[in-house]
């Protein structure tokens, strides 16, 4: 499941909420393995530039304890 997530949140043509929800998804499976750790942080740097980072989805890092 990580790693289907990780390979279409990494897909920049792949549909925007799409990319979302795997984000979303990723952040409550962590700990993650780094190359999904890597796409996950790689995700919220874009949308944090894109301004989204303080809308109600930003999720913790996925390597912290839940």
């Amino acid at each position: 499941v990580v790693a289907a997530l990780t390979k279409a949140l990494a897909r920049k043509d792949e549909d925007p909420a799409v990319r979302e929800n795997c984000w979303q998804a990723l952040s409550d499976l962590g700990p993650l393995p780094p190359e999904a750790q890597a796409a996950w942080a790689a995700y919220k740097d874009a949308r944090g530039a894109a301004g989204e980072a303080g809308d109600d989805h930003d999720h913790g890092h996925p390597l912290d304890d839940h």
